[in-house]
């Protein structure tokens, strides 16, 4: 729309609002060489070892989940690091 020149946002969840949501595919472009951040999720407890064993077995059972979610949701091919 020309109102905005840059945006903090995850470039997955953006690309995806844009195309399904706003119905504006190709609407976001990402640049490498601007400033960027990766995250990363972690899991810790001392009081609950139960929930990170449940944790580290989840994706060892449930294998297709994370290939199913990208291609739902067209995680992982926006060139984003």
């Amino acid at each position: 729309m020309g109102h905005i020149d840059a945006v903090y946002v995850n470039v997955d969840v953006a690309t995806h609002m844009l195309a399904n949501e706003m119905r504006l595919p190709g609407g976001l472009r990402f640049d490498p060489d601007l400033p960027h951040a990766r995250c990363d999720f972690r899991l810790s407890t001392l009081l609950h070892p139960e929930v990170v064993r449940q944790f580290s077995q989840f994706p060892r059972r449930e294998r297709s989940w994370p290939r199913r979610l990208r291609v739902k949701y067209q995680i992982g091919g926006t060139g984003a690091p």
